[in-house]
């Protein structure tokens, strides 16, 4: 994923490595200012047990990122804060 591009889709990572790469490359990005972290407005499913956070891209979308809990393997996807069940 580069930097300049529209962020993608991940629906499911292939294993805790794949998400530790990718938390690793999401963070650096909130910290070179290019993306921001946003508040989750509404937890995924209603749910407060599943870690999740919630990141602007430089597009101006608002992305998901939760985090891997088998059987789960997470997800990174398009929110839309504005709908009560944010998608």
């Amino acid at each position: 994923m580069s930097e300049s591009a529209e962020w993608e889709p991940i629906l499911g990572f292939r294993s805790p490595g794949e998400f530790a790469r990718f938390k690793s490359w999401i963070d650096a990005r909130v910290s070179d200012g290019s993306a921001k972290r946003a508040p989750v407005r509404v937890p995924w499913a209603g749910s407060n047990v599943i870690v999740e956070e919630w990141f602007e891209c430089p597009g101006g979308g608002v992305w998901r990122l939760i985090e891997p809990d088998p059987p789960s393997a997470g997800l990174f996807d398009r929110v839309n804060p504005d709908r009560p069940e944010g998608r």
